[in-house]
């Protein structure tokens, strides 16, 4: 995951995938399940940053990409003050 300030009021999300990411069906879905994440978590974050994740390979399970997904946000330092998440 990269990070960076925008100087803007809201956040700005990305996702792309490594070369060779299986069929379009799988990095469709593997897309789908990062941008749900984001949106199901993004009251918990700070604003005004510029997110881009970079999928690799592997388990396209929505319970495991939002723990490596709240990890990364949790070592960006983006959540926001006061709010509680759970990896």
């Amino acid at each position: 995951m990269y990070c960076a300030e925008n100087c803007l009021r809201y956040n700005r999300i990305g996702v792309t995938l490594v070369k060779g990411y299986g069929n379009s069906v799988q990095r469709n879905k593997a897309k789908r399940i990062i941008k749900e994440i984001y949106r199901n978590r993004k009251a918990e974050l700070n604003q005004g940053f510029d997110i881009m994740i970079v999928v690799h390979h592997g388990m396209d399970r929505y319970i495991e990409r939002e723990r490596q997904i709240l990890s990364l946000f949790q070592k960006a330092g983006i959540f926001a003050a006061g709010n509680k998440h759970s990896l």
